[in-house]
């Protein structure tokens, strides 16, 4: 995959979690890793290395992006670049937290599971 290529080339390689499961692993890495404090959980759309444009899950902190489930932190601008991705709705990493426990899913989420739990949303 061309993102994973390009993260190595500059050693920013993360641990891969469960291929398929984007926005599980999203959860499960800012309960990990980050904690709860400046991250944005981003649900959206990417275009994949086979060039379809899937329902995808990342996180953003500041002017990076971790992707754990392809395995790379990187540019903010680079990862929206090689990607095409589109945000559909961000969630504070509190926001996530909640909107995961209620649902009991990692999402993505519905209007009705999230209510007024949102940064942003496209409906």
């Amino acid at each position: 995959m061309k993102i994973y290529k390009i993260a190595q080339e500059n050693k920013e390689i993360i641990p891969k979690l469960e291929k398929g499961n984007c926005f599980k692993n999203v959860i499960q890495w800012i309960t990990r890793n980050e904690g709860v404090d400046d991250l944005v959980i981003v649900h959206g759309k990417v275009t994949n290395h086979t060039k379809n444009v899937i329902d995808h899950a990342w996180i953003e902190k500041g002017n990076s992006v971790i992707d754990p489930t392809v395995g790379v932190k990187m540019d903010k601008i680079e990862y929206y670049a090689i990607t095409k991705a589109e945000a559909n709705s961000k969630y504070s990493s509190e926001q996530a937290l909640i909107n995961a426990i209620r649902s009991k899913n990692g999402g993505p989420w519905t209007k009705q599971e999230v209510g007024n739990r949102y940064l942003f949303r496209v409906d």
